[in-house]
């Protein structure tokens, strides 16, 4: 990619270049600290967490859309492959797939709050505090298959490019692959 995000503990949130190492914009209005932040895949937009999300235009800084507020924070934001949805995991242990151009949730499902989506956008994966991992079809909501590898609570989730393997990292300082076919 081209840029590079950073959250500072002065509530600041700035885009940089990758090509030659300059600050490019700051992202502005912010009073707290941030918990998350994830880029589109394209690297135009920036979606950026506590309690409530914010997509900003990565040239300018400029809002796009705002988010739900929320009295749990966001743990985990993502973007599709295709950079129209967004998912995020808050600390609710509800895993909600958002419409970028709508601002419109179009799925929640109650399977914890470190979250990925597929490559294809097809498959949500959620893990709880519980260890458990979860698959879920993105279309209908439905659990697709679930297990428990973990003794403690899954903190972060990806999938590999080809989307064919998803990795999970537990506070147990376990890491496990899993087939996502």
């Amino acid at each position: 990619g081209t840029l590079i995000a950073t959250a500072s503990v002065d509530a600041t949130v700035k885009l940089w270049s990758t090509a030659n190492w300059t600050e490019k914009c700051v992202i502005p209005g912010h009073t707290d600290l941030h918990y998350t932040m994830a880029l589109s895949p394209a690297g135009d937009r920036i979606a950026v967490a506590l309690n409530e999300t914010v997509i900003y235009d990565t040239s300018d800084g400029g809002e796009i859309r705002r988010l739900p507020l929320y009295p749990d924070r966001v743990r985990q934001l993502q973007f599709s492959s295709d950079g129209r949805q967004l998912v995020s995991g808050v600390d609710d242990g509800w895993s909600r797939l958002w419409d970028i151009e709508t601002g419109l949730a179009l799925r929640q499902v109650e399977g914890g709050y470190a979250v990925a989506i597929s490559p294809d956008s097809r498959t949500l994966v959620t893990g709880n505090r519980s260890g458990i991992i979860a698959f879920w079809d993105s279309a209908s909501g439905q659990q697709i298959a679930a297990s428990r590898q973990h003794d403690g609570e899954i903190i972060r989730i990806a999938f590999s490019a080809d989307g064919h393997r998803v990795v999970t990292v537990g506070a147990d300082t376990v890491v496990c692959v899993w087939d996502a076919n």
